[in-house]
């Protein structure tokens, strides 16, 4: 009930914590409350939402999330794409396929697989997109891993945002030096990007923090 009210709150970072507790719980009855987050003016609490509902197979909000097809940001239409695979909804499969042609590469790879998941042969745009998202994320990764160490907090911050939706799991070790930063919403992002990366090893550490 705690995470449900959560989800309601002003604060970007309780809204995530709210939606990383009921996508653990798997709390299917409540899947009606995070779709409400599907067109909340944070980004990332777009993308956990719509991944929230996939981990709940919420099919029946298969529509809202294809709405977010045409978001205005890369990371939400791709996931929105990969989610509608995974839910084998089929009936959006001319909308998955727009972004076969889409700017970004990892949408092109996101839609292309998802379209497979459909049924549809999208091989050779998705191994084009591979090489292209391949080069971009490594080098996201490695841009990000230094800016974890920036002066500026909300660039530590982005930065775990970004290795978190990359899922660089070999960044954990540096994620997690940032528990005992001296700003509390990059501790907060720190706790959130270990629990998605499943660094069980850092369990003790985020207790005591929680």
């Amino acid at each position: 009930a705690e995470a449900v009210r959560a989800l309601s709150s002003t604060e970007e970072g309780v809204k995530l914590s709210a939606l990383q507790t009921l996508k653990q719980l798997e709390a299917r009855e409540h899947a009606g409350e995070v779709s409400g987050l599907l067109e909340d003016p944070d980004e990332w609490v777009r993308w956990a939402a719509i991944s929230t509902l996939g981990t709940l197979e919420a099919t029946d909000y298969a529509g809202a999330i294809a709405q977010r097809l045409r978001d205005e940001v890369p990371g939400v239409r791709g996931i929105a794409a990969a989610i509608l695979g995974k839910m084998g909804a089929k009936e959006y499969a001319d909308d998955v396929a727009t972004l076969l042609n889409d700017q970004d590469p990892p949408v092109r790879v996101n839609a292309a697989l998802a379209l497979q998941q459909l049924g549809i042969d999208a091989r050779k745009q998705e191994l084009e997109a591979r090489l292209v998202l391949q080069q971009q994320r490594d080098a996201q990764i490695e841009r990000a891993l230094r800016q974890l160490k920036d002066k500026d907090p909300a660039v530590r911050e982005k930065a775990v945002q970004t290795l978190m939706g990359r899922q660089a799991e070999s960044s954990a070790k540096e994620i997690a030096r940032l528990l005992q930063d001296e700003d509390a919403p990059v501790r907060r992002i720190a706790v959130l990007a270990l629990q998605d990366l499943r660094a069980r090893e850092y369990a003790e550490d985020i207790k005591r923090l929680l």
